[in-house]
C-alpha cells in the first residue's frame, strides 16, 4: 500500500496528550504522516449542511 497516514481524532472529551502520545508513537512505527484532525459542528456548518440538502432536494 502506498499511502501511511494516521488521523488523529482531537475533538473529544478529555485529555488529547495520550492520543497524541500513542499517534506519535504509532506513526515512529510505521513511518507514517501523523494528522491531527479537530471538527467544531458550529451553526454556520449546519446552515452549510442544510441548504446543500436543500439543493440537493430541489435539482431533483
Amino acid at each position: 500500500m502506498g499511502y501511511k497516514s494516521i488521523v488523529l481524532n482531537l475533538g473529544i472529551d478529555g485529555m488529547v496528550a495520550p492520543v497524541i502520545k500513542l499517534g506519535v508513537d504509532l506513526a515512529q512505527r510505521f513511518d507514517a504522516r501523523l494528522i491531527g484532525l479537530e471538527w467544531i459542528f458550529s451553526g454556520a456548518t449546519r446552515s452549510l449542511l442544510e441548504n446543500d440538502r436543500l439543493n440537493r432536494v430541489m435539482s431533483n
